[in-house]
């Protein structure tokens, strides 16, 4: 029997506020254990949209998000 799976996952914050340095290790933590997997497996960057649009104004959050797929 074959089965589907992630086998890691890399995603990218983007806001102003808040500052989220201090939280990747929990985000990172959270996350794998959503999804079932090591901490290893996945990567969180935050970053800020340089006063540009409304994510720029603190109005808006977004996320860029990219996972690797195994099927078995």
């Amino acid at each position: 029997k074959k089965n589907i799976g992630v086998d890691g996952v890399s995603a990218a914050v983007v806001c102003e506020k808040p500052k989220l340095a201090g939280y990747i290790g929990f985000m990172r933590q959270a996350l794998a254990a959503a999804i079932g997997i090591s901490p290893m497996s996945v990567n969180i960057s935050a970053t800020t949209a340089e006063g540009v649009g409304e994510i720029g104004r603190g109005r808006a959050i977004a996320a860029r998000t990219a996972a690797l797929v195994i099927y078995q």
